[in-house]
């Protein structure tokens, strides 16, 4: 009977870990950093709603930080390796003066995103990949990455910029397919999750501060006016 108990306590443990390490590399591949502050306010949020668990968490992420890959400790921030280099303090500086609130929603959602290729499913999305079965012959493996490389192309250049490196590096398009490509991801781009908005859509971004007064307390939670905050 002990140690039946001791195994189940074990499993469990496991299972804070397993959970933790999805926690953590949801939130670098979203934010791409987070203060200790804000990880353990959205840890309560998302994976422990009490103190008691929320500080077992804590527990484990003090002792095993170290093992989360991809995964870098600076200055009590938390921040993806591919920003760790000291190339990349302008963009880290960016994102810490960011002062909107973390997008966030229900943990069963959120630690899809600790796989750092995961796409929310979305009409834009289907219409996108529908798009490229039509105009080429790919296996559904290949297209996947088709997808996921013109996500992140999307993510860091113009539509026009993207429309051009695509037709140059993966096919080329008729005017008739380049002008439907160009609709499809014009509606796609909106949608997708970016570290400049703290893991929101500029579509979202664009919902919360639609109709805000330059003199209106700013949506995004500081407690600043519009003017003095996100406005600028």
């Amino acid at each position: 009977m002990y140690k039946e108990r001791e195994e189940n306590h074990n499993n469990d443990k496991n299972d804070y870990y397993d959970e933790l390490v999805r926690f953590t590399s949801a939130c670098l591949n979203l934010y791409g950093l987070i203060s200790l502050s804000d990880y353990k306010d959205l840890l309560k949020k998302v994976l422990a709603p009490s103190e008691d668990l929320c500080n077992e968490y804590m527990s484990y992420f003090d002792r095993h930080i170290d093992h989360v890959s991809g995964c870098v400790l600076k200055e009590n921030i938390l921040v993806t390796s591919d920003l760790a280099i000291d190339e990349s303090k302008d963009i880290r500086d960016h994102l810490l003066s960011l002062r909107m609130n973390h997008f966030t929603c229900n943990k069963e959602n959120f630690l899809k995103f600790s796989e750092k290729t995961y796409i929310e499913p979305r009409k834009e999305l289907e219409d996108l990949v529908g798009f490229l079965n039509h105009v080429i012959d790919l296996s559904d493996s290949d297209l996947d990455e088709k997808v996921i490389q013109l996500t992140a192309m999307l993510e860091a250049l113009s539509v026009n910029r993207a429309l051009m490196l695509i037709n140059a590096d993966f096919f080329n398009l008729n005017r008739k397919e380049t002008k439907e490509l160009k609709r499809i991801l014009n509606a796609y781009k909106p949608c997708i999750r970016s570290w400049m908005n703290r893991g929101h859509t500029n579509k979202e971004m664009n919902q919360l501060y639609a109709g805000v007064n330059k003199r209106d307390l700013c949506p995004c939670g500081s407690g600043k006016k519009y003017k003095k905050c996100c406005y600028r």
